[in-house]
This record gives C-alpha cells, sequence and structure tokens, in this order.
C-alpha cells in the first residue's frame, strides 16, 4: 500500500510541474498571435506563424533522416506496415498467411517532412495518419482490396487531409 501511495505522489507531483511549466519548454507568445496563442520547441502556433513567408518565427525542427518511425494495421489477410523515411511515409503490404510481402514500399504522396505516422484500416481503406514538424495532423486515406480469404492489393494513391491543429502547438 504504501508504494501504490509513493507512486501516486510521485505522478502527482509530476503532474504539477508539469502544469506550472518546470521542466517543459518554455512557450512564446507569436508576434501577430491572437491573445493566448503561443508556440514551444519552435513549432508554428495556430496563431498563423508560418516560418516559409515570416522567418521572425522561429524555425521548425529538422526532419530527421534515415527511417525512424515505424506502425502496422490488419486487413483481411494483408498487413499493411507504415515506416517513416526522410519525412516521407511508405506503406508495405503483406501476406498475412506466409509473412511475405505482397509489394514493394509505396509511397502515400503526402506531406515530406512528416516526423511521425500511423496506419489503421476500416472497410475498404488503409488510413495513414501523419505528424509534420510544424505540428499539423494530416490524414491519408487510401483505398485497396476489399478484405477476403486471400490477402488484399498493396495501398493506391492517398489522398491527404488536414485536420484540426493539435492543442499545444
Amino acid at each position: 500500500m504504501k508504494q501504490k501511495r509513493r507512486v501516486a505522489a510521485s505522478l502527482a507531483a509530476a503532474v504539477a510541474m508539469t502544469f506550472v511549466g518546470v521542466g517543459t519548454a518554455q512557450a512564446a507568445k507569436q508576434p501577430g498571435a491572437a491573445d493566448g496563442m503561443t508556440a514551444r520547441a519552435g513549432i508554428a502556433s495556430a496563431g498563423g506563424c508560418d516560418y516559409d513567408h515570416d522567418h521572425n518565427c522561429p524555425k521548425p525542427p529538422p526532419v530527421p533522416r534515415g527511417c525512424f518511425d515505424i506502425d502496422s494495421g490488419i486487413h483481411g489477410m494483408t498487413k499493411y506496415v507504415s515506416v517513416v523515411c526522410n519525412g516521407r511515409v511508405f506503406v508495405l503490404a503483406v501476406n498475412e498467411r506466409s509473412g511475405q510481402p505482397i509489394s514493394g514500399w509505396v509511397p502515400t504522396l503526402g506531406p515530406s517532412n512528416v516526423i511521425d505516422a500511423t496506419v489503421a484500416e476500416q472497410g475498404n481503406n488503409v488510413y495513414v495518419t501523419v505528424l509534420t514538424a510544424q505540428g499539423q495532423v494530416r490524414e491519408g486515406t487510401c483505398a485497396v482490396a476489399p478484405p477476403e480469404t486471400e490477402p488484399g492489393l498493396p495501398i493506391t494513391t492517398c489522398d491527404f487531409t488536414t485536420l484540426t491543429t493539435p492543442p499545444g502547438t
């Protein structure tokens, strides 16, 4: 019981420190941003700060080089594996029965500054959701073959839309 109380107290202290800003990145008001709109760690705010057009804004962090993020999702007898390499997302279709790739790595042709991505499936679509270096969240809808007893097909071209701005960006 004492151990549970210690863990709970430690978690409460961490939450309190994060809430007051101890040990977190400092937020700064952006020029021309609405009251209360800030940016942190060089990610543009919802207040309209755009480094490409206003060099007074903090520069977005660089996109890591190489392959650095992976995710997967099942669609019938096909597993779709996404990987982020050099800021771009690629998807591989794998036969779940044999474990062999059905296709090569297919580029989603979405944003070129991706730092994180997830993959999910529903119906006849694979959804690739990405976070860009500028803090944008975008979702790609990629059509696939209907799930059957035999493995499906690779994804087709994905159509990306911008989702709402996440909190804290």
